[in-house]
């Protein structure tokens, strides 16, 4: 499937404050731009020290990013589909000088999965929420919402050919596909262990879900939840 950004169109970048340790990021207007649930997983995240960490569907790289400094973690690999997300991310680690910390890779996450030089510690991905949508099957942004290019199996599949025994997969999805998402992990070896269901208000039925999961554990899950 062919999905591009006309090459015509002027990209209108800015350069964004994190608001953490003076971390900035390029956004663009045209391009997709991170939203809340990705910081939300940016901060759930954990990576012992000299971890090695592989974003998937890193988009302009905010998890990696913010997690260069939330974490002790060695080497972030941000991986992404589309050429203009993978280049905005290259110029966000450069202006924060982050060379030689976080590496980008514009690729497929299944070949990149199946190609990689070896196991990692740590798996983070925020990928597309929403169920195939043809209506949209060519806009750029639709395939980092929808699962155009990816889905929930493929995910699942690719972080447990990357993760060592024992590491770890954390992911945000929404709440509502809670049951397909364990069925997926546990199909791929990968346990859930902790699931933190997230309101947007005390009011509201949770709208997105924190999970947490090891390959190769033992059964067991710590259900929590979270108010915004």
């Amino acid at each position: 499937m062919q999905f591009v950004l006309l090459r015509h169109q002027k990209l209108t970048r800015k350069l964004e404050d994190l608001d953490c340790a003076g971390l900035v990021i390029f956004q663009d207007e045209q391009l997709y731009k991170f939203t809340s649930d990705a910081v939300l997983l940016a901060n759930f995240f954990k990576a012992k020290q000299n971890a090695d960490v592989v974003e998937l569907c890193s988009g302009s790289g905010v998890i990696s990013i913010l997690g260069s400094h939330k974490t002790r973690a060695k080497h972030f690999y941000c991986v992404e589909l589309q050429k203009e997300l993978a280049d905005m991310c290259r110029e966000s680690i450069k202006v924060n000088h982050l060379q030689d910390k976080i590496e980008v890779i514009n690729a497929n996450l299944s070949d990149f999965a199946n190609n990689m030089h070896k196991k990692v510690d740590v798996v983070v991905a925020n990928p597309p929420y929403f169920c195939k949508n043809l209506a949209n099957a060519n806009d750029h942004y639709a395939v980092c919402t929808h699962e155009l290019e990816t889905n929930l199996a493929e995910i699942c599949k690719a972080s447990a050919k990357l993760l060592k025994f024992g590491g770890k997969l954390y992911m945000v999805h929404l709440a509502e596909r809670f049951a397909e998402i364990c069925y997926e992990l546990k199909m791929n070896k990968l346990e859930p262990k902790r699931a933190v269901f997230v309101k947007p208000t005390k009011e509201k039925a949770p709208n997105v879900v924190l999970i947490e999961a090891t390959l190769g554990a033992k059964v067991g899950l710590k259900i929590e939840e979270m108010i915004l």
